[in-house]
């Protein structure tokens, strides 16, 4: 285990009965969880159990006081974890670090945060309100949302789900209402969308195509100005994660796993390691995890297997 885990707390989930909320993988042998505590959340109590899986056995960092629900590796500044709570709370975890810090910029009032990612190995945020924040070392974040059109309409909610790139001056980003926009590096461009219907997840593939996906089996596939809708008959379940990996293109709902073959979407052969619960597909260094409330399963491009 590594150092900056407390060995003592290592143990199997089932015997605690913690649920998952979300995960990211590291390396082939290393990946995180934020996990949920029962009697915790029976209480009411904000939190969040930070894990790490390494090497096959499980460690604590800690149980936090706040709620992280999105989290993902960084290489820049360093090679480490990172996971964000709605009210801008971020916990950095891995490289010998293991604390909290704040989202906060001059002048800026935060709305409520959605998601992190990776975009050129630097931790990207976005939420409501279309705002959009960069870390660009421990503690110093900027804000990238400044020319951003103020709220379209009276009362109407709207903000950003979902934000990846492929680089730092080629990033989009997806929310409500459909609304796909593009950050060049210095200023941000709407797409026309070809739906309403409230987008999820944004994934720019390593086939060249930007994907989203979103509520009532919305799935869409563009780059830059042109975007389709897949018109997939699989199922029409919200859909929640879209990753990458061995390639393909790998697609979640709650209650399974599917992948992209030929415009269709086709359920995922795990065989016995088929999961009851889905949400959240990571990737890294030839590792796959499906993270669903109940259920961890990993595939390596050959086997799938339960992580426990």
């Amino acid at each position: 285990m590594p150092n900056d885990l407390e060995e003592d707390h290592i143990m199997l989930f089932k015997d605690i009965g913690y649920r998952y909320r979300n995960g990211a993988v590291r390396y082939g042998d290393l990946a995180y969880v934020l996990c949920i505590d029962p009697d915790l959340e029976a209480d009411g109590l904000p939190h969040t159990a930070f894990y790490a899986w390494d090497g096959g056995g499980w460690g604590m960092y800690e149980i936090g006081r706040w709620n992280a629900h999105s989290i993902c590796v960084t290489q820049r500044p360093k090679d480490q974890a990172i996971a964000l709570g709605e009210h801008g709370t971020v916990r950095v975890m891995g490289n010998d670090d293991d604390y909290d810090e704040q989202i906060a910029c001059p002048g800026v009032s935060l709305s409520v945060m959605r998601e992190i990612r990776n975009v050129g190995g630097f931790a990207y945020v976005c939420g409501m309100d279309r705002q959009v924040f960069k870390r660009e070392s421990p503690g110093n974040w900027i804000a990238l949302h400044g020319d951003m059109p103020t709220q379209p309409a009276k009362d109407m909610v709207f903000g950003f789900e979902s934000i990846h790139g492929y680089s730092e001056v080629d990033v989009y980003t997806v929310g409500w209402h459909g609304e796909i926009w593009h950050f060049d590096g210095a200023a941000w461009t709407r797409f026309a969308s070809p739906t309403a219907i409230n987008l999820t997840r944004v994934c720019c593939a390593e086939d060249g195509w930007v994907y989203a996906c979103g509520m009532q089996g919305m799935l869409l596939r563009g780059k830059h100005d042109r975007w389709e809708i897949i018109c997939q008959a699989a199922t029409d379940a919200d859909l929640w994660d879209l990753e990458w990996f061995g390639g393909r293109l790998y697609v979640a709902t709650r209650y399974a796993l599917y992948w992209l073959h030929d415009d269709r979407l086709e359920l995922v052969d795990v065989g016995d390691a088929a999961p009851i619960t889905c949400y959240s597909i990571s990737s890294a260094d030839g590792l796959l995890w499906s993270i669903g409330e109940n259920d961890i399963v990993a595939f390596d491009g050959s086997t799938w297997r339960h992580v426990e």
